[in-house]
């Protein structure tokens, strides 16, 4: 894993983006790709797996911990590109869930690393964004004490652990983007609109927030329980 980090090339897709951005126009609005995980994420969820992360921290220290160093020096570059580049946002596709990692290991381990990054790119006035899509009770007053600025596809109960009301209180001084939870898709179309609502009154006045489905849809119900949250959203 080590020798295939050390040989990748990065490379400025400015021209690339900017043109991205000329089709889009005022209709979206686009990110600076979807960077690698944090190295401890990254490790986890694609170079080792859950149980061999696991045991290789464990019984092979050295070796893991060079991994993660490594990764750590190859994403630094990575972000100096970012903060000299055209895009005002950064987004890590980091996929946390806080029971598969943990508050002591994500204050040693990924915490630092939210940092650190962030503060490359809020030198150059850019924000950072990481995707959050898990249970995130147990680690939502660490992620509030970071420097990550958007908590994207936050999933609030019941998909995940957190209530709205909750994640919108400790995440005050954040952007908060939810995933209209994946479940409430399946419901009625009464009980569609009651939970809008209720999502609504929970960030009220409004500000810091972005309302999006980010997750997947459960099959065959998208024609109905989108144009039932659009009609939600218009109302309320």
């Amino acid at each position: 894993g080590k020798y295939m980090v050390e040989d990748e090339v990065y490379t400025p897709a400015f021209e690339d983006f900017r043109r991205a951005e000329a089709i889009v126009g005022e209709d979206g609005f686009v990110f600076a790709g979807w960077m690698s995980a944090t190295p401890w994420m990254k490790m986890l969820w694609e170079l080792l797996g859950v149980e061999q992360c696991t045991f290789d921290s464990v019984d092979h220290p050295d070796e893991f911990f060079d991994l993660y160093e490594t990764l750590l020096r190859r994403q630094r570059e990575q972000y100096h590109i970012v903060a000299e580049s055209p895009a005002l946002v950064a987004h890590i596709e980091e996929n946390m869930s806080g029971d598969m990692v943990g508050p002591d290991r994500f204050e040693k381990y990924v915490a630092p690393v939210y940092n650190e990054f962030a503060s490359i790119l809020h030198e150059g006035g850019k924000l950072l964004a990481a995707h959050f899509d898990g249970r995130m009770k147990v680690l939502a007053e660490s992620l509030a004490n970071t420097q990550i600025d958007i908590v994207e596809a936050f999933c609030p109960v019941p998909d995940g652990d957190l209530e709205m009301s909750d994640g919108r209180r400790i995440w005050s001084e954040k952007i908060v983007w939810i995933n209209f939870p994946s479940p409430v898709h399946l419901r009625s179309d009464e009980e569609i609109d009651w939970f809008v609502q209720k999502i609504l009154g929970d960030v009220a006045p409004g500000g810091r927030f972005l309302f999006g489905i980010t997750e997947d849809i459960p099959e065959g119900v998208w024609q109905r329980s989108l144009p039932a949250i659009s009609r939600a959203l218009q109302k309320y």
